[in-house]
């Protein structure tokens, strides 16, 4: 067992830099020449190249006439010697992300107001800055923060949002409530803002958004006839064309397409909320993620 030990704790003393001079001494044996291309000085590569005999227990050079020679042993183990340095070098390598050629596949946690407002506009960038980025949207639910712990959603898109310590949120925008009322209304002919108490009068639909911890009503209006909640911001325009109810939405999805039939008003009193992208702490090296971020916040931080 001892033998052992001695053995494991030489090993310890081999380092990168002793497999490359040895993978140098052995397509040229000349010990200075070889310290001088790995920038060492000659005493370290002939301590380097002793603890290397000692533990593998050959020569590995001797000398022949003036110069050295390599034993059949070093010859034969040069070749797994250069495997074993490209392995540990590629190991050990920072993760890179080349943008042109790379292909990656990312999962990102949002609502349908992540998929309007933010994906679509995302995708058609990335189209031509980082074609080969391919992205999977999954819903925000209650679940989804363990799922970023766990390493399989890589960001998420939501408002307003406490981020436990171990995650990071980036801020992109604000946006604001607006109410959406049937064109032939009477509350659609005003133009300024619309007090909730009015939209309280007429029947309404309502939605409730998931965050990572619950599904949350929107409560932007006033208590008033409730005929339709639903989970899904998207059907809003569609109910109160439809329907002809009045709903709220937040302004930049109530204009990411023209609706013939819908009067958009702003709501006096609401307040504007923060959007942010979030990951966690696990993802914060990684460059792919690091390039979507940088795109989201070209993108939308300016539009803020």
């Amino acid at each position: 067992m001892s033998n052992e030990n001695e053995y494991f704790e030489r090993l310890s003393s081999v380092d990168v830099t002793s497999l490359r001079l040895l993978a140098l001494l052995v397509r040229q044996p000349n010990l200075s020449a070889a310290a001088q291309q790995l920038s060492i000085s000659q005493p370290t590569a002939s301590r380097k190249l002793a603890a290397l005999r000692q533990i593998i227990g050959d020569p590995l050079l001797v000398r022949s006439g003036a110069g050295l020679k390599v034993t059949d042993h070093a010859s034969k183990i040069a070749p797994e010697l250069d495997r074993l340095i490209a392995a540990i070098e590629s190991t050990l390598a920072p993760s890179r992300f080349d943008p042109a050629t790379d292909r990656i596949r990312l999962t990102v946690a949002g609502t349908d107001y992540a998929v309007f407002v933010v994906a679509i506009t995302l995708m058609r960038d990335l189209a031509r800055t980082a074609p080969g980025i391919s992205i999977d949207i999954v819903p925000l639910v209650p679940s989804t923060f363990e799922a970023m712990r766990e390493g399989a959603v890589d960001l998420a898109l939501y408002a307003n949002v406490v981020a436990p310590d171990d995650f990071v949120r980036q801020y992109l925008f604000d946006d604001h409530w607006v109410a959406l009322i049937p064109s032939g209304h009477p509350l659609a002919q005003g133009k300024g803002p619309i007090a909730p108490k009015e939209l309280a009068l007429v029947p309404r639909a309502e939605f409730s958004y998931p965050s990572p911890t619950a599904m949350i009503p929107e409560k932007v209006m006033a208590d008033g006839p409730l005929k339709l909640t639903t989970p899904h911001m998207g059907v809003l325009r569609r109910v109160v064309t439809e329907l002809g109810l009045v709903a709220s939405l937040p302004e930049r999805l109530a204009q990411t397409e023209v609706t013939d039939g819908i009067a958009i008003r702003p709501i006096a009193g609401s307040r504007a909320f923060k959007y942010y992208v979030i990951w966690h702490e696990r993802k914060t090296a990684s460059p792919a993620r690091r390039f979507v971020v940088q795109r989201l916040l070209s993108l939308f931080s300016t539009s803020a």
